[in-house]
C-alpha cells in the first residue's frame, strides 16, 4: 500500500525517568497513545519498577515514589508490549529526543536494537504556529488553552501531547508530511547503499566520510551516529558542503558507546589522518590559554599565552587573548589575587589593586606564600582534574561492557573497554589500557565532560 498521511499510525509517548539522563537514569512511567487520522485506538500506560531508587525532588514533581513502583513491572516485562503497539508507527513526543532516547537505551540494556522513524511536536509546533514566548507543553497547551489533567504523569503529559499533535495535524498536514517523508527519502546518496545507511546504528561513536581513492576526507562523532550522518548527507546549503558531498564515495562508522570516548577517538583520529574538510583540524591553532606555574619564592603566578605542542595542558581555553585576559582578570577579581603575578600588570614594584586595597600584597612579598596559594589552588582545583589518580567509567557499546578513562598522575594514560568484572581489576588495567597521546585537547574534552555529567562514576586509586 502506497503511504499516506491517513493510513500512518503514531505512537504519541511520554514517559516519567529517575533523572534526566538515560546513561544513568530508569523509566517509571510509560504512555503511549496509538493515535490515527485524528482517533486514538489503541493504548498501553503502566508504572514501571525502574530497579534503582527515585530521588526525592522527582517524586515532588510526578508524585511517583519507590512504594508506588515497588510492584509494578520492569522494563522487560513491557519490552515485548512496547514493540508490537509500537510496530509500523512513528514514534512522537514532545521533545522526542528525551523520550526516545530513554526507551532505546532500556531496550538497548535488553541486548534489542529498539528504531522507530520520530517526530517531535516542539519542533513542529515551532514551524506551524511560530512566535509563541514558550514551547514547554505546560505553558504551549496553556497558551493554546488545551486542558492537561495530571501534569508530569505519563498518561496526562501523553494525551496533552496528543490533543496538540491533532491540532497540529489541522493546521497543516503538509510541514508533517514532509518531515516523515524527509526522513523515509533521506537516505538516498549517488554512492552508498541505502542498506548501508539503514544498518548505522543510532548510539555514540564516531564515522568516517571516505572518497574514491578510500581516503577519508571527514572525521566527526555523534551520540546518535545514524542520525548525524543522514544531517551530514542532506546539507546542500553551503558550497563546501556539496563539494564534500561529491567526494563522498563510502561512510564507516565505529561505535564507542560512550559520548566521552567518542570526542577522545575524534580528537586524536583528526590529528592523525588530517581530513581536508574537518574545521576541527584549525579550532586550537591559534587559541589561547591561562596557565600556572610557581616563582622562586612559591608564589602561584597565572598567565595568558598561546597554546602550542610545548605547554603541558592549559586551565582554560579561549578562541582570542580578549577573552583569556577577560577571564583572567574575572579571576583575580573574585580570589582576590594580583594583578603583577597574573601577568596583568607589568611593574616592577606594587600592582594597582594594592594601592587600591584590592590585593593584600603578594606583588610585593606582603601577603605569606601560603595564604595567598590557599586562592590560587582553589582555581586550580576548580579547573583541574577531579583525582590525580582515577578511573572515569561511562557506558560501554554492549550490556556488560563498560568504557575506562584512566588519569594517571593527572596526566591522561589513554581508555579502553572492558567487562563490569574488571573494574576491581585496577592495577591491571592500568598495565593493560592503550597508552594515547595527552595534550590540550583532551585535558579539555575530559574536564569539560567531567562538569556536564556529574553522575559518571570516578574510581580513585592509590599507586602504591
Amino acid at each position: 500500500m502506497e503511504w499516506t498521511f491517513e493510513n500512518q499510525k503514531f505512537a504519541i509517548i511520554d514517559i516519567e525517568t529517575t533523572g534526566g539522563s538515560s546513561a544513568t537514569g530508569k523509566i517509571t512511567e510509560i504512555a503511549i497513545l496509538i493515535w490515527l487520522n485524528g482517533q486514538i485506538i489503541d493504548r498501553l500506560v503502566s508504572l514501571v519498577n525502574p530497579e534503582q531508587n527515585i530521588p526525592y525532588y522527582i517524586s515532588s514533581l510526578t508524585g511517583i515514589d519507590d512504594q508506588m513502583v515497588k510492584n509494578a513491572p520492569k522494563f522487560f516485562e513491557l519490552a515485548k508490549s512496547i514493540i508490537e503497539i509500537t510496530q509500523e508507527c512513528v514514534f512522537v513526543a514532545h521533545n522526542v529526543n528525551f523520550d526516545y532516547g530513554f526507551v532505546k537505551e532500556e531496550f538497548r540494556q535488553l541486548g534489542f536494537d529498539y528504531q522507530r522513524k520520530t517526530l517531535c511536536t516542539v519542533q513542529l509546533s515551532r514551524k506551524i504556529i511560530p512566535g509563541f514566548p514558550s514551547y514547554s507543553l505546560g505553558k504551549l497547551c496553556s497558551q493554546l488553552q488545551i486542558n492537561i489533567e495530571n501534569r508530569h504523569r505519563a498518561l496526562g503529559d501523553a494525551e496533552a501531547t496528543a490533543l496538540l499533535f491533532n491540532m497540529l495535524t489541522k493546521t497543516d498536514t503538509e510541514i508533517i508530511t514532509k518531515a516523515l517523508l524527509d526522513k523515509k527519502h533521506r537516505y538516498q546518496h549517488p554512492f552508498i547503499e541505502a542498506s548501508v545507511l539503514e544498518s548505522i546504528p543510532e548510539s555514540s561513536g564516531i564515522y568516517y566520510f571516505k572518497n574514491a581513492e578510500q581516503k577519508i576526507i571527514y572525521i566527526g562523532k555523534s551520540i546518535n551516529l545514524k542520525e548525524r550522518i543522514y544531517t551530514h548527507l542532506s546539507q546542500t546549503k553551503t558550497k563546501k558542503n556539496l563539494k564534500m558531498l561529491e567526494e563522498i564515495q563510502s561512510v564507516e562508522v565505529f561505535e564507542t558507546g560512550s559520548e566521552l570516548t567518542a570526542l577522545l577517538e575524534e580528537s586524536k583520529l583528526i590529528k592523525q589522518h588530517k581530513p581536508k574538510y574537518n574545521r576541527a583540524l584549525t579550532r586550537i591553532k591559534n587559541a589561547f590559554g591561562i596557565f600556572h606555574s610557581k616563582d622562586a619564592e612559591g608564589y602561584i603566578h597565572f598567565k595568558v599565552q598561546k597554546i602550542n605542542a610545548s605547554h603541558t595542558a592549559p586551565l582554560a581555553a579561549f578562541s582570542n587573548i580578549q577573552q583569556a585576559k577577560l577571564t583572567l582578570g574575572n579571576w583575580v577579581v573574585d580570589q582576590a589575587l594580583c594583578q603583577k603575578m597574573c601577568g596583568l600588570h607589568d611593574t616592577a614594584g606594587a600592582c594597582f589593586y594594592h594601592g587600591i586595597g584590592e590585593c593584600n600584597g603578594a606583588c610585593i612579598g606582603e601577603e605569606p606564600v601560603n595564604e595567598y596559594n590557599a586562592r590560587a589552588l582553589q582555581l586550580i582545583k576548580q579547573y583541574s582534574y577531579k583525582q590525580e589518580n582515577m578511573l572515569i567509567v561511562d557506558r560501554g557499546r554492549q550490556k556488560s561492557e563498560r568504557s575506562v578513562v584512566l588519569i594517571k598522575h593527572s596526566v591522561y594514560q589513554g581508555h579502553t573497554w572492558i567487562s563490569e568484572e574488571m573494574l576491581s581489576q585496577i592495577q591491571t588495567l592500568i598495565q593493560i589500557i592503550p597508552q594515547e597521546e595527552n595534550n590540550q585537547d583532551v585535558q579539555l574534552i575530559i574536564n569539560s565532560y567531567i562538569k556536564k555529567h556529574p553522575e559518571l562514576v570516578i574510581i580513585p586509586f592509590d599507586l602504591d
